[in-house]
């Protein structure tokens, strides 16, 4: 009995190692990237972004923080364009960022955050790299 009442209490104040997706789609150019993750991942690295304090994020907050989720993930995953010996750096925006209603949540379920990145290149991209340092200040 201790040891259920001490995995609940784990869910409730932490989570277990961060749970997340990227799928990436290269047409001509563009890359789209669709991202899937857990919302305590981002608020552990950008912990100014949960502004009620109850470690979710909700659609005002997440629409307050589209500036600051869009310049985090864009400077952490980093799509580039290889051409020989040269390296492009795409440019991008966040295209979506869609958390999963916290109404919706049953007590120890962690909240899904969806987001989409479209990244453009000077040209068609052949040879793409990706640079991933996500949630791991």
């Amino acid at each position: 009995m201790i040891l259920a009442v001490l995995a609940a209490a784990s869910l409730v104040h932490g989570h277990p190692d961060s749970l997340s997706q990227s799928r990436v789609r290269i047409e001509g150019a563009r890359a789209t990237v669709e991202l899937s993750f857990q919302a305590l991942s981002l608020l552990e690295v950008r912990p100014e972004l949960d502004r009620s304090g109850d470690r979710l994020l909700d659609a005002g907050e997440a629409a307050a923080a589209r500036p600051a989720v869009e310049a985090y993930l864009l400077d952490h995953y980093r799509l580039l364009r290889i051409d020989g010996e040269r390296e492009e750096v795409l440019a991008g925006r966040l295209e979506a960022l869609e958390p999963e209603d916290p109404g919706l949540l049953g007590a120890l379920e962690l909240q899904k955050v969806s987001a989409r990145l479209v990244l453009e290149a000077s040209n068609p991209i052949e040879v793409l790299e990706l640079e991933v340092r996500r949630f791991q200040e």
